[in-house]
Parts: C-alpha cells; sequence; structure tokens
C-alpha cells in the first residue's frame, strides 16, 4: 500500500467520523421507555404525545421534562400515582390564545381513588409556549 492510498483512508475515516458524531450525540436523548424527547420546536400535539407515551410507561423523569414546574402533583401529574395503560388525545385542540392550546385525553387508568377511579376518564391537558418549546402546565377532568 503506497503512502497515497494510505492519507486517503485515514480521510475516508475522518469523513466519516464527522458524519457520525450527530447522530451518536442525538441518541443519548432519551427516556427510560426509550422515547426520544421532542425538539425545541415541536409542536404542542407532538409534546403531548411525547409526555402521555412517558405517563403509559410510568416513566415519571421523562413526563415531567415535558412540563413546567407548575405542573405537579395536585395540578393534573398524575405519573406516579395511578399507572395510566393507554391513552389518546381526541382532535382538535381548543386554543384560548396563541402561545396556549388545551387537549381532551382519554386515559384508561388502572388503581386510581375516589377522585380518579380505574377505567376510562376523559382528561384536559394545557400546554404553554415557553423559551423552551410547548410545555404542559395543567391538566385535570375539567377544562
Amino acid at each position: 500500500m503506497g503512502p497515497g492510498r494510505e492519507g486517503g483512508s485515514r480521510a475516508a475515516w475522518a469523513a466519516a467520523l464527522v458524519l457520525a458524531v450527530p447522530t451518536l450525540t442525538g441518541c443519548g436523548v432519551r427516556g427510560a421507555d426509550g422515547a426520544k424527547e421532542p425538539p425545541a420546536d415541536a409542536p404542542a400535539r407532538v409534546v403531548l404525545d411525547a409526555y402521555l407515551r412517558a405517563l403509559e410507561a410510568g416513566d415519571c423523569d421523562a413526563a415531567r421534562a415535558l412540563s413546567t414546574g407548575a405542573f405537579a402533583r395536585g395540578s393534573g401529574d398524575l405519573c406516579g400515582d395511578v399507572r395510566v395503560s393507554s391513552a389518546r388525545v381526541t382532535e382538535p385542540a381548543a386554543t384560548p390564545a396563541p402561545d396556549h392550546v388545551t387537549y381532551a385525553t382519554v386515559l384508561v387508568t388502572e388503581g386510581g381513588d375516589d377522585t380518579l377511579p380505574g377505567g376510562e376518564t376523559t382528561w384536559f391537558y394545557s400546554l404553554e409556549r415557553t423559551g423552551g418549546g410547548w410545555r404542559l402546565v395543567g391538566g385535570g377532568s375539567g377544562p
């Protein structure tokens, strides 16, 4: 093998590494269930879907990463209180302001209590656009 061929091989490896680094870097942003956190410019519906998948998986860290500090137990966050076995979003969303949307969801829960018995429940989620993108700010059985 001559010196020219070895240099070309190094250049090819360097190019492959440059292309692989952004791909590998993105692999680290996943919740415990393997779901990737949506980018900051993701629509509200995509953020809500990611939250619901984390809720179904019982991944409270990933779910709470998609919410504001105000969204806590007692303000609509169900993660850790009941088991959600399935969730679906109904359409369309209510949009009381350009940076605020509310979606109705249908949750199937297990292990509830008097305030949220097990079974199918309509649960509303409000999201606001923040500096970090759309985030959950509230939830409950009424809009």
